[in-house]
């Protein structure tokens, strides 16, 4: 499995174990909003570095997409979303945060994005 695959993988265990919510991984389903709420983990860009001859320097990029019924539902879950990614392992730097109104079969939720990096190494073939 992929180095990115697996700290995905782990990030949804993490969550399914501390969060009240359906934890899902790059989901494109249509949500039936009466199960909500949602936290949706998707992978954006990995930028690979070679800051060293030994190592390559990954930079994962992740965003947890929180959607719920009501504002304070989703303001706490992004609460203890964030305390998770403080015991997470591996170097954090968030991003952005965004927060939204949006349509999920023409009932109203509330989106928030938290778009973060991951940092991870692995060896260089020229080691």
């Amino acid at each position: 499995m992929l180095i990115r695959n697996e700290i995905c993988e782990n990030l949804k265990t993490k969550f399914q174990e501390e969060l009240q919510a359906t934890i899902l991984l790059d989901d494109i389903l249509t949500y039936d909003i009466s199960h909500a709420p949602f936290v949706v983990i998707k992978q954006n860009d990995t930028n690979i570095t070679s800051p060293t001859s030994d190592s390559w320097k990954h930079t994962l990029g992740l965003e947890c997409e929180i959607i719920a019924k009501s504002k304070a539902n989703s303001d706490t879950l992004l609460e203890s979303l964030l305390k998770s990614l403080e015991s997470f392992k591996g170097v954090k730097n968030i991003t952005g945060i965004n927060v939204e109104k949006v349509q999920v079969a023409s009932s109203e939720a509330f989106s928030v994005r938290l778009e973060f990096e991951i940092l991870y190494f692995t060896p260089s073939y020229r080691a």
